[in-house]
């Protein structure tokens, strides 16, 4: 049996597609955080090697099949030494003939906007994006990783409000209601400031929904934060924009919205919407298809070429 894989690797979790020659989903796998950058090697390489294995498993792939081609795209994963890093693992782990490591933002934009000019704005742990025009050349912003930028991810929500909380508690030296709600979330037994040094950076950003929770209860600090996020990921997509169209972007471009801070976070979305629909306006796409489903696309053309 010939089978191709498409690898969608983040901070937080790890999401491999087995498809067949067509493109046809086979089978599905998880597995933890695969940036090798904050995660490192080591991890990385295990939880690409458990997502493969359940994607295998649920395929029903038998253990003469052939995988002709992989595509991972990883958060972290633009530099060179990376790629050639990973996809020596990948090698070993899948036996693939043909094996290509790019970035989450890539796979996001094969699998997110149809052809020509077009904006992705991710926001999960971290935050980037990438964009189009319409003789292909492509633009990025963000991606810095937690402690240099990701404004708007959820490592920056979780850091901005427990920023917050604690020159409250300086102030009063009361615990905020926004703090005793993540403090509950907080696995560690820990101060703020060691829990930061020692967490990593997708337990950390495992938090913000409990900002979420917060501000639907009308905490107006949770909301405040909630509202920043979307116009810093919105900031994002105008800057790609004046990157590829210079200070007059054509009105109406499109604008795809991905990862989990932008589908759940309701707040995130509005500020987000509110300031591209700012002169000169955006057009905000639903994605036609998910960043793993984007990565199959590729293994497929890859596996054909």
């Amino acid at each position: 049996m010939k089978y191709i894989a498409g690898i969608d690797g983040g901070g937080t979790k790890t999401r491999c597609l087995l498809g067949d020659t067509r493109g046809e989903v086979l089978g599905e796998g998880l597995g933890g955080p695969s940036n090798p950058v904050s995660a490192g090697m080591e991890e990385a390489r295990c939880s690409l090697e458990e997502a493969f294995f359940q994607a295998c498993t649920r395929a029903r792939i038998p253990p003469e099949g052939t995988c002709l081609a992989v595509v991972a795209g990883l958060a972290g994963g633009s530099t060179q030494e990376v790629q050639q890093e990973v996809g020596k693992a990948l090698r070993e782990i899948t036996g693939a003939e043909k094996v290509q490591v790019t970035t989450d933002l890539h796979i996001a934009l094969e699998g997110g906007l149809p052809p020509g000019p077009g904006i992705i704005v991710i926001a999960g742990t971290g935050s980037s994006a990438l964009g189009r025009d319409g003789a292909g050349h492509l633009a990025r912003a963000g991606g810095h990783g937690p402690y240099l930028g990701d404004e708007g991810g959820g490592y920056w929500i979780v850091k901005t409000a427990v920023a917050r909380i604690l020159r409250e508690r300086d102030r009063t030296g009361v615990p905020s209601p926004l703090e005793l709600a993540l403090e509950k979330g907080k696995q560690k037994d820990l101060s703020w400031p060691r829990f930061f040094a020692q967490a990593p950076p997708g337990e950390i950003a495992a938090l913000a929904p409990l900002v979420l929770e917060r501000a639907e209860k009308g905490d107006p600090w949770a909301g405040e934060i909630l509202e920043r996020a979307g116009k810093e990921l919105a900031r994002l997509a105008r800057d790609v924009a004046a990157r590829l169209f210079g200070a007059a972007p054509p009105a109406g471009l499109a604008v795809a919205p991905l990862g989990s801070i932008l589908a759940r976070f309701a707040g995130v979305r509005r500020a987000f919407q509110a300031a591209l629909d700012a002169p000169p306006p955006f057009q905000i796409l639903e994605p036609k298809a998910d960043p793993a489903r984007g990565a199959l696309l590729l293994a497929r053309k890859l596996a054909l070429a």
